[in-house]
Order: structure tokens, then sequence, then C-alpha cells
């Protein structure tokens, strides 16, 4: 079978509280990938024990962030960058375990500030943490576009019913609270997903084509980089 050769590069952070599911869907976004294209994901993680232990790193200087909770002060940092293939392009998710990991990747300039996708916990919700983290990325004075930021709501299958669960209305009502809770402003209804990775990474057929949609629909929403 020919192996297709990738025509471009993303780079996606994924942002939220410690707890929402981020490592988890990081692992199921690359099991997904695996399965559906094996030829150019060979050797790829797919389980959340392969990107738990993330190594850490001095930085050369601790830095401090105010935060909700009042001045942090971190002098080291651990991140996984997850690496993954789809037919024409490769893409690397960035995860970070705590809001400290992101402050000390981005002081060392690490952290990409192009492409994110924000994790919200179904049932918990926007936390004074997930407000940190769209401070701490944001890209001018008036905060990210819709454009720049998707949603991600985890653990949708033990969250309390929503309105009208079957159109996903009263998640998408949740997504765009979320995201002018924490800054977020735009005029465009936010590219959102409905996901438990937990299922897919069990290998539900079902799950798996919700996350590869979701997918399909950042990548729409995201501009593509210049080549």
């Amino acid at each position: 079978m020919e192996v297709l050769v990738p025509q471009y590069h993303r780079d996606i952070v994924l942002l939220g509280a410690q707890g929402h599911g981020k490592t988890t869907l990081a692992a199921a976004f690359s099991r997904v990938m695996h399965d559906s294209f094996p030829d150019i994901n060979t050797g790829k993680a797919t389980t959340f024990q392969e990107i738990n232990d993330v190594p850490r790193q001095e930085l050369e200087e601790p830095v401090m962030v105010m935060t909700h909770k009042g001045q942090q002060n971190y002098d080291d940092f651990g991140m996984y960058r997850l690496n993954y293939n789809r037919a024409g392009e490769t893409t690397t998710l960035y995860d970070f375990p705590t809001f400290g990991d992101y402050a000390g990747a981005l002081s060392e300039g690490v952290l990409p500030r192009t492409w994110n996708i924000l994790v919200i916990d179904a049932e918990q919700g926007v936390r004074g943490e997930t407000k940190d983290l769209l401070k701490l990325i944001t890209h001018n004075d008036a905060g990210p576009a819709f454009r720049n930021v998707a949603v991600a709501i985890t653990h949708c299958d033990t969250a309390d019913p929503t309105p009208d669960e079957e159109t996903g209305s009263g998640y998408a009502a949740l997504a765009t609270m979320a995201l002018a809770e924490v800054g977020v402003r735009g005029s465009e209804e936010p590219v959102f997903g409905l996901l438990t990775p937990t299922k897919a990474l069990a290998g539900d057929q079902d799950e798996a084509a919700r996350i590869r949609t979701f997918l399909k629909a950042v990548d729409l929403r995201f501009t593509r980089p210049a080549s």
C-alpha cells in the first residue's frame, strides 16, 4: 500500500484544568489515528500509560505567575509531545499535566501559541485554573478568536443530561459560555466535540467515529499553515 507523504504540519496545545481528561484525550486521539491510518502511524503511543509519565525539565530561571490563587512560583515543567499522522498532514499534540507546566513551557519558549483545544469536564465545567490558562496563552489584549480554540467536552457519559442532549445544543451553549467566561470572544459558533475518550481507548467504534468527526471539524475551522 502506498504511504501518503504529509503535506503540512500543525501544532495543537491541549488546554484544561488538571483532571479534566487532557492526557486521556491525547491518547484517544493517537489510538483512533493509529487505527484509521496504521501505515503512517506505526510505533505511536496509543495508551494512557505511555504518555502519563512525562519527563521533567528544570527552568533556566524560576518563573512567577499571577493566578486566581495568587502568585505562584515554578522552577521546572513537564511536557509530552504526541505525534500522529493523517492523510496529507502531521500533527503534534502538546500535553501538560498542570498549570505550572504550561507556565514553565511558555517561559522556555517551547509552548506553541497557534491552535488550542480547550478540554472541559462536562460535570466540573470551567474552573479557575482554566481561566488562568487562557490568560496565559492570550494572543492579544482582546483574547484569541474562536477560530484559534476548539472545545472538547469530556466525560459526557457520566454528566447530567442537557436540555437537548440529542442535538447537543445544551453542550454548544456550555462551550460558548465557557469560552466567553475565560475571555475568548468571537462571532462564530465554536467547534466542539462531545467525547468520552476512555471508550475510544477501549475500542468503541462509535466513540472513535465521534473523535474522527471532531478532528475533521477542527481541521476545517483552524487556518492551515502556510506551505
